[in-house]
């Protein structure tokens, strides 16, 4: 009996992997295409790409920062975290 209900709890979690992958796979496909935030939002609501954002250039938030402005300024200029620019002007 027992190995019958892990074979169907392996089949459920199968299952569940390939519903996952298939929804994440067309979310890329309609952000690429420029659907998302038009004709489909995301569940957050943010419509962000999946993933890590890109890489960033670390000079020119110091170059900002240097210029006299705020990490909220920064921040809301850039679109980068307040923690991701300390990091990146060696703030502590």
């Amino acid at each position: 009996m027992l190995n019958i209900l892990s074979a169907v709890a392996e089949f459920e979690r199968d299952i569940i992997r390939e519903r996952v992958l298939s929804g994440v796979r067309q979310y890329n496909a309609d952000y690429t295409a420029g659907l998302i935030g038009k004709k489909r939002q995301s569940k957050s609501g943010k419509n962000l790409p999946i993933g890590r954002p890109k890489v960033f250039n670390r000079e020119a938030v110091r170059e900002l920062r240097r210029a006299g402005k705020s990490l909220a300024r920064i921040s809301a200029e850039t679109g980068l975290a307040k923690t991701t620019i300390r990091r990146a002007i060696g703030v502590a």
